[in-house]
């Protein structure tokens, strides 16, 4: 079963889930007055009846297979809910909307998890052309989902953070989503420097795994130490974008890649640790659950506390 399938599953899942509490909280207020009642009941039972389907589906083989099973149910929810409103004689209604903008980001979200930046995961930065013998792009769309791999689990992770920037950013304000105008930088500017920050550790990552022996009698414990140092590396990472973006600044006093941990949180105003501050504490916490008796080393261990926001 791939990650592609685990997490595009979640995120639709997820969407769902808010565009019907969206719908029960237009019909409750002064706008529902003017709905179709029957109509709006209907379609929230086509919600539900689609998100068990998404729920219950069996992962394909390929990606490209799993992608049109998802393409396909909600394809067919969209002709029933056009269906539905052509019977009421009432025009396309904000959920037929909302459902083909999910359709869209599926299809969009596949591509995204692909990055075309040619990495020098030597020095774990973008590189220029002399690196692309090394690794040309980065792609999450292959790796096999495993809750007991902690590569797996923290690129799940990672892949659904770029999936909630496409799927859910829906209703934005425009005060976060136009930050420049007051100094600070756009929303989609300060993901775009953290997803291809994330991008990198984890090809860095991919690259440095796959060159430790299996053989060797402390390869698990150079897995596990590796993928918690990225961990704090994109921790460290995640804070640094969000200050360098803030309105606001307050003083970092330290910087993870100097082996410092950061004792301050970013910005007054701005976008912050964000969405992927939440993500890492969950891949801290997948971790930790899976490995408890894992000992981390000393230098490492009070980075990860910090990122879990357990000092």
């Amino acid at each position: 079963m791939k990650i592609f399938f685990v997490v595009t599953q979640r995120l639709i899942r997820k969407r769902l889930e808010l565009i019907r509490a969206d719908a029960l909280a237009e019909l409750a207020s002064l706008k529902g007055v003017m709905q179709n009642k029957k109509a709006a009941g209907r379609q929230q039972d086509i919600n539900i009846v689609l998100e068990d389907k998404i729920r219950d589906l069996v992962p394909k083989e390929t990606v490209d297979e799993n992608l049109s099973q998802f393409v396909s149910l909600l394809t067919d929810c969209e002709t029933q809910l056009k269906g539905l409103r052509t019977a009421a004689n009432l025009p396309d209604g904000t959920f037929t909307r909302k459902l083909q903008k999910l359709i869209s980001d599926v299809s969009v979200f596949k591509s995204r998890l692909t990055n075309e930046t040619v990495f020098d995961v030597s020095s774990n930065k973008p590189g220029n052309q002399s690196n692309r013998s090394k690794s040309s792009s980065f792609s999450l769309l292959n790796f096999d989902y495993d809750e007991t791999d902690p590569f797996s689990i923290l690129a799940t992770e990672m892949s659904y953070y770029i999936g909630q920037e496409l799927f859910m950013s829906q209703g934005e304000s425009w005060f976060s989503s136009g930050m420049s105008l007051f100094g600070g930088s756009s929303k989609a500017k300060v993901h775009s420097e953290k997803e291809e920050m994330v991008f990198t550790k984890l090809a860095a990552l991919d690259f440095e795994i796959k060159g430790l022996d299996k053989e060797d009698e402390f390869y698990k414990d150079r897995l596990w130490n590796a993928v918690y140092k990225t961990v704090s590396d994109i921790g460290g990472g995640n804070i640094e974008v969000g200050s360098e973006h803030s309105f606001l600044k307050t003083v970092s006093l330290g910087i993870y890649g100097a082996g410092a941990s950061v004792s301050t949180r970013p910005g007054i105003v701005g976008p912050g640790e964000g969405r992927l501050g939440e993500r890492i504490e969950v891949v801290i916490d997948n971790l930790r659950n899976q490995y408890p008796e894992f000992q981390l080393r000393p230098d490492l261990l009070t980075k990860i506390e910090t990122l879990s926001h357990r000092v």
